[in-house]
C-alpha cells in the first residue's frame, strides 16, 4: 500500500508538473485573454484538489506513523518491564522443562519473533521517511498554488484595467455619434439617440450593445429600433443617419449602400439627399 501511495503521489506530482508548466507558458503570453484566464482558474482549482487529496493522505499516513509509534513505545515498555524477569530465569530452565519438550522449536520461535519485531523497526522507518517525503511534496503543491494564485490575480488586474479602458474610449465614441445623430434627426424634424449599454453588468465584453433609440412623432418617447415599433422607411432613415454620424469617427472616401430609399417617402427621401450633399 506504501508503494501504491508513492506511485500515486509521483503520479499526481509529474501531472501537475505538466499542467503548471502550460500555464506558466499561457502566463509569459504579452495577450492576455479570458481564456488564459479561466485555464489559470482551472489550473488553480486542480492544484486546490490535488492538495487537498494529498493533505487527506498525508493525515492518514501521519496516524498510522503516530498508531506505530505508540504500538513501538507499548512493546519497549512491555519489554523493560518483562527484562528483569528474563534476567532472573535460570540458565538451566531448559533442563527443567518436561520430557519431550524440542528445545530447538522453542529457539527457532524466539528467532522468528525476533525477526517480526525487526520487521516492524524497519516498517516503522518506512512510514517515517513516507511521511517525510509527502511533507515536502505538500510543501512545493503550497508554493505552486500561491504562485499560481498570484499570477492569476496579477493577469485578471490587468485584463480588468484594460477592460475599463476599452469601455470608456468606446463609451466615449458613441457619445460622440450619438451627439451627431441626434443633430442628424433634429434636421428631420425627429428625435433620436445612441447609447451603450451594458456597461458594469459583468466582465463579458459581449454583453455590451449599441442601442438606437428614435422618435417619429411628436408625441411619441424615443424607442429602441427594431422590426416592430418601426416601418421599413423608418428603419432604413435609421440607418443612412447612423451611417452618417459614424463617418465622423470612421472617415471613408466612400460608402456603398443599395436602395437607401426603400421604403421612405418622398419628404424624407429628399431630407436624407439634402444631409448627404451637404
Amino acid at each position: 500500500e506504501q508503494r501504491r501511495l508513492l506511485a500515486e503521489l509521483l503520479q499526481c506530482t509529474l501531472s501537475l508538473g505538466a499542467e503548471l508548466e502550460g500555464i506558466a507558458i499561457a502566463l509569459r503570453s504579452n495577450d492576455a485573454t479570458s481564456l488564459q484566464l479561466s485555464v489559470a482558474a482551472d489550473a488553480a482549482s486542480r492544484i486546490e484538489r490535488e492538495l487537498d487529496d494529498a493533505e487527506r493522505e498525508f493525515t492518514a499516513c501521519r496516524r498510522r506513523y503516530d498508531r506505530a509509534g505508540e504500538e513501538f513505545k507499548d512493546l519497549l515498555n512491555e519489554c523493560k518491564q518483562k527484562k528483569p524477569e528474563a534476567d532472573m530465569v535460570p540458565a538451566d530452565l531448559f533442563a527443567s522443562l518436561p520430557p519431550g519438550t524440542d528445545k530447538d522449536a522453542l529457539e527457532e520461535l524466539i528467532a522468528r519473533e525476533q525477526a517480526r519485531a525487526n520487521s516492524m523497526v524497519h516498517a516503522n522507518e518506512d512510514i517515517v521517511n513516507e511521511y517525510t517525503q509527502r511533507e515536502r511534496t505538500i510543501r512545493e503543491l503550497e508554493r505552486r498554488l500561491t504562485s499560481t494564485r498570484t499570477n492569476f490575480a496579477e493577469r485578471k488586474a490587468e485584463l480588468d484595467a484594460r477592460k475599463a479602458s476599452f469601455v470608456a474610449k468606446l463609451n466615449n465614441m458613441i457619445a460622440v455619434m450619438s451627439r451627431s445623430f441626434e443633430r442628424f434627426y433634429a434636421q428631420l424634424g425627429c428625435l433620436g439617440e445612441i447609447t451603450l449599454k451594458g456597461i458594469g453588468e459583468d466582465d463579458d465584453l459581449s454583453s455590451l450593445e449599441i442601442d438606437i433609440s428614435v422618435s417619429y412623432r411628436s408625441d411619441q418617447e424615443l424607442r429602441s429600433l427594431n422590426g416592430y415599433m418601426q416601418s421599413g422607411g423608418e428603419r432604413m432613415v435609421a440607418t443612412m443617419i447612423y451611417l452618417f454620424s459614424l463617418q465622423e469617427l470612421a472617415p471613408a472616401p466612400f460608402r456603398v449602400v443599395d436602395e437607401i430609399n426603400q421604403g421612405m417617402d418622398a419628404e424624407f427621401e429628399r431630407k436624407i439627399l439634402n444631409i448627404m450633399i451637404s
